[in-house]
């Protein structure tokens, strides 16, 4: 008789038992038979909630762009009140679309008091890495646009983008066909950590070509 399997087993036993009560699945269409869920974009990769937590994002590698699901309309079980997911278009500044795919996606801390009234807009900055593009970008998703990011070089250097305007250009439309990728690090996976000592915060980069990780200060 092998105590350490006693455990083992007990172990995954524990594991494995969930309470009915633990997990309420919603149904997005009462209308519809089974339980059914929201449309929201083609081929998500991450998901996060917005700095407030009124808005949930996608970022979708099937359509090169994000999706913003207002979780009050998902949960409030009013048939009457329709489900209000709008698609995002990830743009540079000048309004030049970014049509890359995204590999992964992180948000910014939520630092809204709860209890307040919810924006119109999604708020605050997501991360998302873009493999092809080398590139791991700071999206405001009240609309999109670039405000910042990190670049890797041909010899995998990390530097501020300074030339946001740039990245349209430099970015195959990976969702139309697009280009042949160039060589390159490839972000393919981010945390963010924030210090509860002193409130800093960090970006860390992983890469599907690169055995190091980037940490960024932000």
């Amino acid at each position: 008789h092998d105590a350490s399997w006693d455990g083992l087993q007990l172990e995954m036993t524990e594991q494995r038992i969930v309470k009915p009560s633990d997990v309420s699945v919603l149904d997005a269409d009462p209308l519809t038979p089974t339980k059914n869920s929201i449309s929201i974009g083609e081929d998500p990769i991450a998901i996060a909630t917005d700095r407030t937590g009124c808005k949930v994002v996608t970022a979708n590698a099937g359509s090169c762009d994000l999706s913003v699901l207002d979780v009050t309309t998902a949960v409030d079980s009013n048939p009457a009140t329709p489900i209000d997911v709008r698609r995002l278009a990830v743009t540079t500044p000048n309004g030049t679309p970014v049509r890359a795919k995204p590999a992964a996606m992180v948000a910014e801390p939520q630092i809204d008091v709860i209890g307040k009234k919810c924006a119109d807009t999604a708020t605050g900055i997501m991360y998302i890495a873009y493999p092809s593009c080398h590139i791991v970008a700071a999206v405001d998703t009240a609309d999109g646009k670039l405000v910042g990011g990190i670049q890797f070089d041909a010899a995998g250097v990390a530097s501020t983008i300074t030339d946001l305007d740039g990245v349209g250009g430099s970015c195959a439309d990976e969702c139309s066909g697009g280009a042949a990728p160039s060589a390159g690090t490839r972000p393919v996976t981010l945390d963010l950590e924030k210090d509860a000592r002193t409130a800093d915060r960090r970006l860390i980069i992983g890469a599907d070509n690169s055995p190091s990780i980037t940490v960024v200060e932000l």
